[in-house]
């Protein structure tokens, strides 16, 4: 019991170790300002530069050492962390330098704390506000010239945000937008002017008004639209445009109604056109003027007609061989269809115009009516005029214009209408949606592992010109990607942070255009490698680099336990549960050593009566008739006081006991027997029977083994010699013991 006590009191000191060590604090993290106020906000002030020597003051509770990380907010690397050698706690720090150039006026940042013994963390999070920065503006570049106008005002170079010129144009020209523009923030000018030709005096057209009334003037670009009185009709194109010249284009002229009523030639000619005129029978015709067709037998040919003296001619008549022709558009026919690429350039001819009158004629005009003004006619030509891209949001592919044709001779005028359809051209290339890219990847990442998305599009208006046809990965083996744009890693790659924490490849995207004119982009890639375990962390990525440093605690260097408590605490419980098995088999032993007593000179007192002997000697006598050893021994007292056998009983036991030695045969696995005598209790007819039935424990050919803890204290119920002679006859002193 004493045994077991001690390992009591041994357990209860580990655990109250156990409890000692597991108190070890979590990290927590609290913040001061540079003037020891606990607050998460503060402010560095430009013009004082020791502003940056301390920030915060980072304080820490907590054992181990620590990780400090400026993980978001930290904007160009301004600021660090290190050791305050005053107060041994850790502060935050700042770059004067890259304030001053970032021009950024407030931070906010979030700082984690790990404690690298059982990774615990703590964060918080803090503002810093810069005072009296100075943020520039972006200058603007060299002031736009404008054509045919002049700098008449305004500031001087260099130019920034606010700053402002002014512009007038030469004479004969007229401005366009405003006078004044701008310089912005970001370096650009507002919108410039232009100075436009201006206009020469509107035509007059007899019998014909101006639709919408007239403008005291016009500019280059201008437009006017004629309209023919009543009883008029209409020759040439009603609209007229001022050139970038000033110049008018050919205004029609309104004639008087063939067949209306006249009273003489003079109302029917008209002096802009050289086609006579005759009052025919108070009708007006056309026709030679007091010419009839007996004397111009030739002047009614092919297009023209007698009536009454005149020769009235159907589209026109010649004065050079006195005969009227018909005016025809030669080319493009009417309904001609014509096909160009989006690509064509501006002027670029697109078709050639002919027509035919007189045989001598030259003097043939044509005009186009085209509402979208991509379209002109330049020295009998059709020429695109604009851009023609097709690849926008609402793209036009196809457009209808008027072609006109008129001459001098002619009384009327010949028209084809033409289709301009404009083919898609795969003049775009793919764009993805960023100029680079980057991820972050675990150095244990397999396989088919996700890495990221990258999209590419085709501005292009039409199939295949506008599909992305695939990606393909440039500069590694490490990764593959998808044709819908997953980029994930290659069978077989494997990643070591240590010997490659990047990797740096391009994706190229092609389109679906047929080949030979497919076009393709690429985009730089960067693939940062992920550690599984760091306390130092360099991101080189686009976000800004986060700073990882490694210290004591000021508590800490008072009493370092360090980052181990973990594995401290195993090893103790471990230790606890060994004791206990210990203790609890050692307080068994004990126990069995107090029941093996053999304290034979009557220490204690027989506490068995005769009834329960008789009975457990019968027990033992069947024990030896079972075939089986009789084993293990253990915890036999026998207790005797006051020479408990007579010199009898005595002799008849040696007697037994040689017995035993004649037949080497022995006991075995004799478990928890307890023989109490005291002032003989056995009779002497008991006595015998036990002998008899101890002789028959020999014949059973059975031996002694295992005995063990047994103590045998005994005050000379025999002689030395008698024990000497027992010894001799090889009874050792447990068998004598036994027997006694």
């Amino acid at each position: 019991m004493e045994r077991l006590g001690r390992c009591q009191v041994l357990i209860v000191l580990l655990v109250i170790l156990t409890i000692e060590i597991d108190e070890s604090e979590e990290v927590s993290a609290v913040v001061e300002d540079r003037n020891g106020d606990s607050t998460t906000t503060t402010t560095v002030n430009v013009d004082n530069p020791t502003d940056c020597d301390k920030v915060f003051h980072i304080i820490v509770t907590g054992s181990g050492l620590f990780n400090y990380v400026i993980a978001t907010g930290n904007i160009g690397s301004v600021f660090t962390t290190a050791v305050d050698t005053d107060s041994g706690d850790e502060k935050l720090q700042c770059n004067m330098a890259t304030i001053r150039t970032n021009a950024i006026a407030s931070y906010s940042l979030s700082i984690t704390v790990t404690d690298t013994g059982d990774s615990s963390t703590a964060t918080t999070t803090v503002t810093v506000t810069v005072e009296n920065l100075v943020i520039p503006s972006a200058e603007c570049d060299h002031v736009p010239s404008v054509l045919n106008g002049s700098i008449v005002g305004g500031d001087q170079s260099p130019y920034v945000e606010g700053q402002n010129v002014t512009y007038n144009c030469t004479s004969g020209y007229t401005i366009n937008g405003t006078t004044t523009i701008s310089c912005n923030g970001s370096g650009v000018w507002s919108e410039t002017p232009s100075c436009l030709k201006d206009c020469d005096s509107v035509p007059s057209v007899l019998n014909a008004e101006i639709v919408g009334g007239n403008l005291s003037s016009y500019v280059e670009g201008h437009t006017l639209t004629y309209s023919c009185t009543n009883g008029f009709t209409m020759m040439g194109t009603p609209t007229i445009t001022c050139d970038a010249t000033g110049a008018w284009t050919v205004p029609p002229s309104c004639q008087k109604d063939i067949g209306s009523a006249c009273s003489s030639d003079a109302e029917c000619q008209n002096n802009l056109h050289t086609p006579p005129y005759v009052c025919d029978n108070t009708v007006c015709k056309f026709g030679v003027g007091g010419r009839n067709c007996t004397v111009l037998t030739n002047s009614c040919l092919t297009n023209g007609r007698c009536t009454s003296d005149a020769c009235e001619c159907v589209d026109g008549f010649d004065p050079v061989d006195n005969k009227c022709y018909e005016l025809i558009l030669q080319s493009p026919n009417n309904g001609s269809r014509i096909e160009i690429c989006e690509t064509t350039e501006i002027n670029e001819v697109i078709a050639n115009l002919s027509a035919s009158f007189a045989p001598t004629s030259t003097d043939f005009v044509f005009n186009i009516s085209d509402p979208s003004n991509n379209f002109a006619i330049a020295d009998d030509t059709i020429m695109v005029v604009s851009d023609l891209d097709v690849d926008v949001e609402s793209p036009v592919t196809s457009y209808v214009f008027i072609i006109e044709l008129s001459h001098p001779n002619s009384s009327r005028t010949a028209s084809s209408t033409i289709t301009i359809r404009v083919e898609d051209d795969n003049d775009n290339a793919p764009e993805f949606s960023s100029d680079s890219y980057t991820f972050d990847i675990s150095e244990q990442s397999t396989a088919s592992t996700t890495v990221g998305m990258i999209a590419a599009t085709d501005k292009d208006s039409t199939s295949p010109n506008n599909m992305i046809a695939n990606y393909t990965v440039i500069g590694t083996n490490e990764f593959e990607i998808t044709s819908d744009g997953v980029l994930r890693v290659s069978s077989g790659a494997s990643f070591n942070y240590t010997t490659t924490p990047l990797y740096t490849f391009f994706i190229m995207a092609m389109d679906g255009a047929l080949e030979d004119v497919e076009l393709s982009t690429n985009v730089p890639v960067t693939v940062n490698i992920i550690p599984v375990t760091k306390t130092t962390t360099k991101t080189p990525s686009t976000s800004p680099p986060i700073e990882t440093k490694t210290h004591a605690s000021t508590s800490e260097k008072d009493a370092y336990i360090g980052g181990g408590v973990g594995a401290a605490l195993v090893l103790i419980i471990v230790i606890i549960v060994i004791v206990v098995i210990v203790c609890v088999r050692r307080g068994e032993r004990a126990d069995d050593e107090n029941r093996c007593l053999t304290d034979v000179s009557g220490q204690y007192k027989s506490t068995l009566p005769l009834v329960d002997i008789q009975a457990k000697e019968g027990q033992e006598n069947s024990d030896i008739d079972d075939p089986n050893n009789l084993n293990d021994i253990r915890a036999t007292e026998i207790h005797q006081n006051d020479s408990p056998l007579s010199e009898t009983e005595t002799q008849t036991k040696e007697d037994h006991e040689s017995s035993d030695n004649d037949n080497h045969k022995s006991l075995n696995d004799i478990r928890d027997i307890e023989m109490h005598q005291n002032d003989s209790p056995l009779s002497e007819t008991e006595t015998q029977t036990k002998e008899d039935h101890e002789s028959s424990d020999n014949d059973g050919h059975k031996s002694l083994n295992d005995i063990r803890a047994i103590e045998i204290h005994h005050e000379s119920p025999l002689s030395e010699a008698e024990i000497q002679e027992n010894e001799n006859h090889g009874y050792s002193k447990l068998e004598l013991a036994t027997s006694l």
